[in-house]
């Protein structure tokens, strides 16, 4: 074998191996970013389990009207999610007395159960309650 062609061969053999090495990564990100049901979440949603990887970003949208005095209040571990934002968005017209929505963004960090309660911090029972089960 001369040498130029002993040079094509080991570059072509490079060229196969990175191939591979790209497919193989490019392979596991698709089976990870498969495992993503989905990112907004709902009142549909209540008592879902979902499997989301380390560092998802997700975010929970909940109806919610501060002028009866309901706010969602959350209960969630610190080691399976970190809140990034938490807001409330007003309804597009606001009438006075008008719901709006409860912006609620968190990175998931390891599986656990994310857990909401809508009520008055008077009372003692929530008129409602939503809970996430993140499997990670």
């Amino acid at each position: 074998m001369n040498k130029d062609l002993r040079r094509k061969a080991v570059g072509f053999a490079i060229y196969a191996v990175v191939s591979i090495i790209l497919v193989v990564a490019l392979a596991n990100f698709a089976a990870e970013a498969a495992k993503v049901e989905q990112t907004t979440f709902g009142p549909a949603d209540n008592g879902k389990v979902v499997n989301l990887w380390a560092g998802a970003m997700i975010t929970l949208e909940l109806p919610e009207n501060p002028s009866t005095g309901y706010a969602w209040y959350y209960s969630i571990d610190s080691r399976a999610a970190q809140v990034i934002e938490d807001n409330f968005i007003p309804a597009e017209n606001p009438i006075l007395g008008a719901s709006g929505t409860r912006l609620l963004r968190l990175k998931i960090l390891e599986s656990g159960e994310i857990k909401l309660n809508y009520e008055r911090w008077w009372e003692k029972q929530p008129a409602a309650s939503f809970n996430l089960i993140v499997k990670v």
